[in-house]
Parts: C-alpha cells; sequence; structure tokens
C-alpha cells in the first residue's frame, strides 16, 4: 500500500534517531566541560543565557534570604558576562582575519 512503511525502514529511522541523540548529548556534554570550542555566537548565547540564570538565583536567593544561593547566581551572572566577551573577542579576531 502506498504511504506506508516496512518494518525494516521503520527500524532504520529510530536507529538513526538514537544514533543522532546519543551525538548530540555527546556535543552538550563537550561543551559543559570545556572540551568543545564554541564558535563566537554560541559564547554570546551561552554567556546571556549563565547571565540571566545567575540572576533569577541571586533573586531567588534574596527572596529567601540565602547568601550562598545568591554569591552562586553573582559568580554564574560573572562567568555569563565573561562567555559573552570572549563571544566578542572572537567576532573583533574573525572581522581582523577577514579584512587581511
Amino acid at each position: 500500500m502506498p504511504g506506508l512503511q516496512s518494518s525494516a525502514s521503520v527500524y532504520r529511522g529510530a536507529i538513526a534517531q538514537e544514533r543522532f541523540a546519543g551525538l548530540a548529548v555527546s556535543i552538550v556534554l563537550q561543551v559543559i566541560n570545556g572540551d568543545f570550542d564554541m564558535g563566537s555566537t554560541a559564547d554570546k548565547v551561552g554567556g546571556k543565557a549563565n547571565e540571566l540564570a545567575g540572576k533569577v538565583r541571586q533573586g531567588v536567593g534574596d527572596a529567601i534570604n540565602d547568601r550562598d544561593m545568591q554569591a552562586k547566581g553573582l559568580a554564574q551572572e560573572a562567568k555569563g558576562d565573561a562567555q559573552q566577551a570572549k563571544g566578542k573577542a572572537k567576532d573583533a579576531v574573525k572581522n581582523v582575519v577577514d579584512r587581511a
């Protein structure tokens, strides 16, 4: 019948999806561990995410009067600022190289 996939075809598709998911998890773990060099856009996006998460963590720490959580939020925000600066620096170097 037209439009029906064979069992083998469905199985091959499931295997391909599983391999892709495994690769994606591997890349995420490499990024988290610092073993994967991200491009400037990824650095800037990741930095913004850390900055925002740090601000939220600080706010929660303020609300429940938890100084440890406030400090962790401040550290995470600083990490995000540094990531964004790294992304901007990569852009600047790329622009100089592109002009040469």
